[in-house]
């Protein structure tokens, strides 16, 4: 589990670096004598200014960092599920730009499941498909 120290916020998805709520590092946690937040299965989604910005601050501190496509990945997820088909979009298409052009999980993530009907989508897609097929053909 991990932890932000700003807002103090824990993640589970051992893959994220950032927090998506205000983008500050996050650290392992919780710290010594501190409870676990809970998880509340089927709750909404926070419906909060913050809800609709998962990637505050992610995009300025994480860009330099070397396996950033993974938290743009998160974040692109992140705007799926909030049904921001746009910026999801944006997103994915960083990931795939930085070095993470995975369509057969792109293709298959059900968090994107939200995103499947969209042309933006569906588009962008189609290309990292014949990219895929074009690198399994000659690799």
């Amino acid at each position: 589990m991990k932890r932000c120290p700003e807002c103090r916020r824990d993640y589970y998805d051992d893959t994220l670096l950032y927090c998506l709520d205000d983008g500050n590092a996050l650290l392992e946690g919780p710290g010594d004598g501190e409870s676990k937040t809970e998880i509340f299965p089927g709750a909404p989604f926070p419906n909060d200014e913050k809800a609709g910005r998962p990637a505050h601050g992610a995009d300025e501190i994480g860009r330099n960092f070397g396996h950033f496509h993974h938290a743009a990945y998160n974040i692109a997820s992140a705007y799926a599920l909030l049904n921001k088909p746009e910026k999801a979009v944006e997103w994915l298409q960083l990931a795939a730009d930085d070095g993470f052009p995975c369509y057969p999980l792109f293709d298959s993530d059900p968090n994107l499941k939200n995103l499947r009907q969209d042309a933006r989508f569906v588009a962008f897609m189609a290309k990292l498909k014949q990219q895929w097929e074009r690198y399994n053909a000659t690799l």
